[in-house]
């Protein structure tokens, strides 16, 4: 008797519980409703080519890369866009470091390069990529001198901005990577 008794109130507090979800499901759903995302603002870059990835520091620092190694950089919330200095493919990966340090990736032959002026100049730190459809189009680095790099399959890490490079070994069943983000 006393064991069906236990299971009774068990049973009773489990359906007040529900009772009371139930009761609040609605006002979980309209403070859903109220979260979604909405635009900040929006950039035009003039005579830029095609662009293909872009960031912003903060509200006024921001780069933009693109094919045939255009890059242009703003340090005014995106009312002007300078040109950078590179000698590069295209590119297809950006990762903003700070004010002065910034990372890109992309198509062979320099698939990976560094800004350390805030985006005036790119130099050229590593050819580790492939030609398109396999080249570099991820980069993350949460500090200026270590980060990763990623094409569809492959991963690569460095811990010396970018002089030395070492391949990871990816996940048994892992088909294709989406994305890296090291924060």
């Amino acid at each position: 008797m006393r064991k069906n008794y236990f299971q009774s109130l068990i049973m009773m507090g489990m359906l007040i519980v529900i009772m009371i979800i139930a009761a609040l499901m609605p006002v979980f759903a309209a403070e859903l409703e109220t979260r979604s995302w909405r635009q900040a603002f929006q950039v035009s870059i003039s005579g830029f080519g095609q662009f293909t990835y872009g960031g912003f520091l903060n509200s006024e620092y921001g780069i933009a890369v693109g094919h045939y190694g255009e890059i242009r950089y703003t340090t005014d919330g995106g009312k002007t866009w300078k040109r950078s200095e590179s000698e590069t493919s295209c590119r297809y990966g950006l990762d903003i470091v700070n004010d002065k340090v910034a990372w890109n990736c992309g198509d062979a032959d320099i698939s990976v390069g560094r800004t350390v002026n805030g985006g005036t100049t790119w130099q050229t730190i590593a050819d580790i990529g492939q030609r398109v459809p396999d080249h570099c189009r991820f980069i993350s680095f949460p500090e200026e001198s270590i980060g990763w790099v990623a094409d569809l399959k492959k991963v690569k890490k460095t811990a010396d901005a970018g002089k030395n490079w070492v391949e990871l070994t990816m996940p048994a069943g892992c088909v294709d990577l989406l994305a890296i983000f090291l924060r």
